[in-house]
């Protein structure tokens, strides 16, 4: 499993491994500012750390705590977290059964995104 270590304030995404009975820990990659982790970077951590189980909104939620002496998030704050979180996992992750739209021009999207999406 895979957790937050701050150094100052900067995080980095670390694991425990456990090698001739001895533990070590290992750097699975250095998290910028913000509250979520971009998706490059966990494109990259899981092609690189197949077997390492990340539980990225627990990720995030230490981000969103920052170090040790910051002050604490307020509830609205916390809302806002779960919000963008929410999201950004839609977008990553369309449900299976969504359907894409075949007829821009009678619901106002573009060919191949989910019906119902605006146009910017």
């Amino acid at each position: 499993m895979a957790f937050v270590r701050w150094r100052g304030l900067c995080a980095q995404l670390l694991t425990t491994v456990y090698d001739k009975g001895r533990s070590r820990q290992v750097l699975l990659a250095n998290l910028h500012s913000g509250y979520t982790v971009p998706t490059w970077i966990r494109t990259q951590v899981q092609e690189q750390f197949p077997l390492v189980s990340v539980d990225w909104s627990q990720i995030e939620e230490a981000l969103a705590k920052g170090p040790l002496g910051t002050p604490e998030l307020t509830q609205e704050q916390w809302d806002c977290l779960r919000v963008e979180q929410s999201a950004a996992r839609l977008v990553r992750e369309p449900s299976p059964g969504a359907k894409r739209c075949e007829h821009p021009e009678s619901c106002g999207t573009r060919v191949g995104e989910p019906a119902g999406t605006d146009i910017p």
